[in-house]
C-alpha cells in the first residue's frame, strides 16, 4: 500500500511543548511589555479646603481643569508642608 502525502507536514507531527518546557530556564512572559496607564496634566483652579490629616497622610481638596474639562479631587501628600505648597496653577497628573 502506498503512503499518501499531503504536501507539508501537519502541525501534529511537530513536537509538542509542555508548560514545563516553556517555563523552565526562561521567563515565558519576559517578552511582554508592561502595561502603563496614560496620564494627563491637570492644573488646580481653586483650593477648596486647607490641608487635613487622614489615614496618616495629608489631604487637600481642589477643583482642577484638565484639557478644558473641570473636576474636583483630593490630592494626597506625605507632609503638611507639601500640601501647603498647592496654589492655583499647581500641576499634577490625573
Amino acid at each position: 500500500m502506498r503512503k499518501i502525502s499531503y504536501g507539508r507536514k501537519s502541525q501534529l507531527s511537530q513536537p509538542a511543548y509542555s508548560l514545563f518546557s516553556l517555563c523552565s530556564g526562561i521567563n515565558y512572559f519576559q517578552h511582554k511589555k508592561e502595561k502603563t496607564m496614560n496620564l494627563v496634566d491637570a492644573f488646580v483652579k481653586k483650593v477648596i479646603s486647607g490641608p487635613y490629616e487622614e489615614y496618616g497622610k495629608w489631604w487637600i481638596d481642589v477643583e482642577y481643569i484638565s484639557w478644558g474639562v473641570p473636576g474636583k479631587t483630593r490630592l494626597m501628600f506625605d507632609s503638611k508642608e507639601q500640601a501647603l505648597e498647592v496654589k492655583e496653577g499647581y500641576k499634577f497628573l490625573t
